[in-house]
């Protein structure tokens, strides 16, 4: 997922149908959006919450702020399973989301294996 330039309350959520997502649900991962027309689903922090995720992924720019940063205060935010258990970890945009490639999907892998164990 990623913070809505927009809205600060809301998240540009990756479906499974997502080049990465895909990519990681076939690698075993049980990935919690579904959906069989759209790769992205624009959610509130509420909308989060009934998902409740025991991992998230947040795709931040290299120059931009961290949400993790951003929400440390937002009461909603924190009720998230994957927050509370230190479960939620920033993730270069760059490279999960715009690099779709062999040598790209390796370096996921790699970073993936850190926080999904």
């Amino acid at each position: 997922m990623a913070a809505d330039e927009d809205e600060t309350q809301s998240f540009q959520v990756r479906t499974d149908q997502a080049f990465h997502s895909s990519f990681l649900s076939a690698a075993g991962l049980n990935y919690a959006l579904k959906d069989e027309k759209e790769v992205n689903q624009l959610m509130t922090t509420e909308q989060l919450l009934t998902m409740d995720s025991d991992q998230i992924l947040i795709l931040i720019n290299e120059d931009g702020p961290s949400v993790l940063e951003e929400q440390k205060d937002n009461l909603l935010w924190n009720q998230l399973k994957a927050v509370q258990n230190v479960n939620a970890h920033e993730v270069e945009l760059a490279t999960w989301s715009r690099q779709r490639s062999i040598p790209a999907l390796n370096n996921i892998m790699d970073e993936a294996a850190a926080y999904f164990k």
